[in-house]
């Protein structure tokens, strides 16, 4: 996951400062399917061994993906940081993958985001 966050910093930076949203968007959405597959292929409720290291890159991947969704999904991206009991970073804050999440927090109760249509 490292490595796919990596890669959607290119350029985010200047989405946002340029107003192109439409592709933050869809540089968002690919990091989501990324940490989708890293979910997939770790099956941390199935997996034992590195099961909280796959939890917790989930969780960061979660937590970044919030923070750079707050320019266009802003109410989404607070729910997403208020379950995960953190704090909202702006882009300034945010340091390398893995270094995010104040540790020892505990995860509150998911509700559902986005309901079906």
């Amino acid at each position: 996951l490292k490595e796919a966050f990596d890669s959607f910093l290119v350029g985010v930076e200047k989405n946002i400062e340029n107003l192109n949203f439409s592709e933050l968007c869809r540089r968002i959405f690919e990091l989501i399917k990324e940490t989708n597959a890293y979910l997939n292929e770790k099956e941390p409720w199935r997996m034992e061994e590195n099961r909280k290291d796959a939890i917790f890159n989930c969780a960061e991947a979660c937590y970044l993906i919030a923070c750079h969704s707050q320019f266009v999904l802003p109410e989404t991206s607070k729910k997403i940081v208020f379950l995960l009991n953190q704090k909202l970073k702006n882009l300034l804050e945010i340091k390398e993958f893995g270094k995010n999440l104040e540790t020892g927090k505990e995860v509150r109760k998911a509700e559902i985001l986005f309901k079906k249509v």
